[in-house]
């Protein structure tokens, strides 16, 4: 079977298994994303730097009508990514709890965002710590 009739060896096999090798590469290698690209930031580093890019919140659009961050657009979900959002400055993102927003956050680097934050314990953290300087 490895052999041609003519007696040589037969290079189909091989160069199949080259080309699935290549494709599973290409395909494993585009879903990657640069962990320096994206970052968790605490509270006051969030609120300290959101100025300095876009301010995104990713939760539902009845959550972000009914409170939210000074200043922030409504992106539910990964839909930013797709969105005309500037992606040569930095975006910051903030969900509900910070459970979706590191997915999120791969999504807009996967789009060709420089760098994205997101607020680690999401609004919640948000809300805790704006209760707790009144």
């Amino acid at each position: 079977m490895f052999f041609a009739e003519t007696g040589g060896f037969d290079f189909t096999y091989v160069f199949i298994a080259i080309v699935l090798g290549l494709l599973i590469g290409m395909i494993f290698s585009k879903n990657k994303v640069d962990k320096d690209k994206y970052q968790s930031l605490n509270y006051k580093d969030f609120m300290d730097m959101k100025r300095k890019g876009t301010l995104i919140d990713i939760r539902k659009k009845d959550l972000f009508e009914e409170s939210k961050i000074v200043g922030a657009k409504n992106y539910p979900g990964k839909s930013g990514a797709k969105a005309s959002v500037r992606r040569d400055i930095p975006i910051f993102i903030y969900d509900q709890d910070g459970r979706k927003a590191e997915g999120a956050a791969k999504a807009y680097v996967r789009s060709g965002a420089v760098m994205v934050y997101y607020l680690k314990g999401g609004y919640k953290e948000y809300l805790n710590e704006k209760e707790g300087k009144m």
